[in-house]
């Protein structure tokens, strides 16, 4: 039989994760998934695209970064 001396106290943290999508000028798309690195989150580009007003990425970026 264990005989409990001490009962340890433990708590739970709740982590928010959550996933975001940026959309930015393709020149500037190296720039701006740095930024989201620094700022801690995974960050790639999922989708490049030409219209009208230019050629864009977007950026999908996980938070936290595991």
């Amino acid at each position: 039989m264990v005989e409990v001396k001490e009962q340890i106290r433990t708590q739970v943290a709740s982590v928010e994760i959550g996933a975001r999508q940026w959309v930015c000028p393709l020149d500037d798309v190296e720039e701006y998934r740095q930024a989201l690195l620094d700022w801690g989150y995974a960050a790639q580009v999922d989708l490049t695209w030409e219209d009208d007003n230019g050629s864009w990425a977007r950026i999908v970026a996980i938070w936290p970064a595991m």
